[in-house]
């Protein structure tokens, strides 16, 4: 049953001109750079990476691997990233590769806008493996079956990101593929999506709660046109002390799972306990991982999904600013 399944997700991925092929990460909050190119380079430079390995005990399930590389240019107001994502599902491969940069727009004591743009690549293959039935006298392929294939396009990813003042909340607007590139030579055109997504966070200040722990609540919708898909999350991050946090929660993804997402940050410091090797706000990376409990349909042949998420930052100090050399005058 397993098998016929599966040629039935490759068979619909082949022939249907539309269809919603973008990733679905459990760790959309701490990725938001790959689907919105207007969050790119918003603090320091980050790298992120996300592994996720779904439906396991399927067959040729999908496999996901996600690196967004991503730096601020404080001087210019702006961002800039690099995106690299692969996804394996069945006979299918699919690689993408984009350069993006974002500007950032600062309105005092409001927050930031930035509107951003990500260029570059999009591959797609197929790469059948084809088993001759031991019952052939000949156990040679027959030369009419389809052999492995590729293509590859130009894509491009537009978005519009805000953040309130203090970082207290986010929310973006974005659409991938603009071009709806098609690929020939697979027979595939990659579907316009839209998404829409958002976060508060809610500490002391804003409600009675410990002052140690902040509640994070986030959502993501995606649609093409077709399909829409709606993830809502709620996390608590916990201050153990002044450089160590955990975080727990949990993500609900209409029609198809709910998750557990469970984590640990930390700030790095050199032996003297100086923070940050940039001098600025202290180095951090964060560890997270989430198990998806199935609850669509394929929940019968699935033992759910499991990902894994690491984020390192740096964070440098504020750039200097101009002084007058005569001494006359206050600096």
């Amino acid at each position: 049953m397993k098998k016929i399944l599966l040629l039935t997700l490759c068979y619909f991925s082949v022939n249907l001109a539309y269809s919603q092929s973008d990733k679905q990460l459990t760790h959309y909050m701490f990725d938001k750079m790959s689907f919105n190119p207007g969050a790119t380079g918003y603090k320091g430079y980050c790298g992120t990476f996300v592994g996720r390995e779904q439906w396991v005990a399927t067959d040729n399930a999908p496999r996901t691997f996600l690196l967004n590389l991503e730096g601020n240019l404080q001087k210019l107001n702006s961002g800039v990233g690099l995106s690299m994502y692969s996804d394996a599902i069945g006979f299918g491969r699919e690689l993408d590769l984009k350069l993006s940069y974002a500007q950032h727009i600062y309105f005092p004591r409001a927050g930031v806008l930035s509107p951003g743009i990500a260029v570059g690549l999009t591959n797609m293959s197929f790469v059948p493996e084809w088993l001759a039935p031991d019952t052939w006298d000949d156990p040679s392929l027959d030369p009419d079956l389809p052999v492995g294939s590729g293509a590859t396009s130009l894509d491009v990813n537009f978005g519009l990101f805000w953040r309130g003042s203090g970082n207290k909340y986010w929310v973006g607007l974005s659409a991938t593929h603009l071009t709806q590139p098609f690929l020939e030579a697979v027979n595939f055109e990659k579907a316009r999506h839209y998404y829409v997504t958002g976060g508060v966070n809610v500490d002391y200040s804003m409600l009675p709660i410990a002052s140690d722990l902040t509640l994070k609540p986030s959502f993501l919708v995606i649609a093409d046109g077709v399909t829409t898909s709606f993830d809502f999350s709620l996390i608590g991050d916990y201050n153990l002390n002044a450089y160590q946090n955990i975080y727990a929660g949990l993500t609900y993804r209409r029609k198809d799972a709910l998750a557990i997402l469970i984590g640990f940050g930390h700030s790095v410091s050199d032996d003297s306990g100086t923070y940050g090797t940039l001098q600025g706000v202290p180095d951090r990376w964060t560890l997270g991982y989430s198990y998806d409990i199935t609850t669509s349909s394929i929940n019968n042949y699935s033992r759910g999904s499991h990902e894994l998420m690491f984020k390192y930052c740096m964070f440098p100090p504020d750039p200097s600013k101009a002084r007058h050399g005569n001494p006359f005058i206050l600096q």
